[in-house]
């Protein structure tokens, strides 16, 4: 069996200076180039708002972002503000901050297979999460 690797791609809008996440997705390659699974995300929040999409790179593409949520191959997720993603360190779990719309910022995970999304409880607002390395024992 090949060792695997995570690839981590992010698309925004907007400025860059003031970057906005509005896609981010991920695939499980081997060092030849095969792609084992992936995953593609789209910020509802952000992809709906036609003013912040007339600025984003890949605008031209947003009717292929509309075909490939109708059939299942990106999801669209809710949330106005969803950054700092951040991979465990077995690489089975994607940890990240989302804010919605007048609500306090608050750290999710999701499995890799885009499904089983669990907030992660925290005494305050949480941003920028880090994973510590893993213990042998």
């Amino acid at each position: 069996m090949s060792e695997k690797f995570i690839v981590l791609d992010t698309e925004t809008t907007n400025s860059i200076d003031d970057p906005i996440c509005y896609d981010m997705g991920w695939a499980v390659v081997d060092k030849d180039g095969n792609v084992f699974q992936t995953y593609s995300f789209v910020v509802a929040d952000v992809f709906l708002d036609r003013e912040l999409m007339e600025s984003a790179y890949f605008k031209e593409k947003i009717p292929t972002y509309w075909e490939q949520i109708k059939s299942g191959e990106r999801i669209l997720a809710s949330g106005y503000l969803v950054e700092g993603p951040t991979w465990s360190p077995n690489g089975r779990v994607l940890m990240f901050f989302r804010q919605d719309r007048g609500s306090p910022v608050k750290l999710y995970t999701i499995d890799l297979t885009g499904y089983n999304e669990r907030r992660v409880i925290t005494p305050t607002d949480a941003s920028d999460p880090a994973w510590s390395p893993l213990l042998k024992l």
